[in-house]
């Protein structure tokens, strides 16, 4: 079902890009989404890069998962199997009884602002304001990136990024965009 739901938004998305990207004029190509590349455009609602905007830092998000999935296992584990020694209340020198709101010991584990991080979109600063900068690569797949850029009769096939202007047909597509990066952001388990 999380295909599904992924692959309607990139359809959708795609479309309305496309029809975009048929239009002369709505579209300008920038060498990249730098504030000094951009800042001669009139209008900027937010930069189409054609590259991949990922670091290499979300490589490893993977194995840091598995990392703290195997931590977790064995935190509690711990806890089933050693409670007794880990409960202070248990200890032969304590003469009051645990607390209504003590259930187990507690055991160490990751603070939820590293283990869910918050979403991050990319922007750039046009004219002292901040425009989002979106991946096609990232959010519709490289073929449909390719086929964006090659399909509009190739005025944009060696551009590196393209600026769309502001105007308020752009707002769905936009919003599809921010959607699609929004589903596709991997936070921990």
């Amino acid at each position: 079902m999380p295909d599904l739901i992924l692959s309607t938004m990139r359809n959708k998305a795609f479309a309305k890009l496309s029809w975009s990207f048929g239009f002369r004029g709505r579209l300008i190509p920038v060498p990249s989404p730098r504030p000094a590349d951009i800042e001669h455009v009139d209008n900027v609602s937010y930069v189409l890069f054609f590259g991949s905007l990922r670091s290499r830092a979300e490589e490893c998000h993977q194995k840091l998962i598995a990392i703290q999935i195997e931590l977790d296992k064995w935190a509690n584990y711990s806890v089933k199997n050693f409670g007794a020694k880990l409960d202070p209340h248990a200890s032969p020198n304590v003469t009051h009884p645990s607390p209504h709101w003590y259930t187990e010991p507690l055991v160490p584990k990751l603070q939820p602002r590293q283990k869910f991080p918050e979403l991050e979109f990319h922007t750039t600063t046009w004219r002292g304001r901040k425009v989002p900068v979106y991946s096609l690569t990232d959010l519709l797949g490289e073929e449909k990136a390719q086929e964006l850029a090659k399909g509009s009769k190739s005025k944009y096939e060696e551009a590196t990024c393209v600026v769309m202007k502001r105007a308020r047909t752009k707002v769905a597509v936009d919003m599809l965009l921010m959607h699609i990066q929004a589903y596709i952001t991997q936070c921990g388990p």
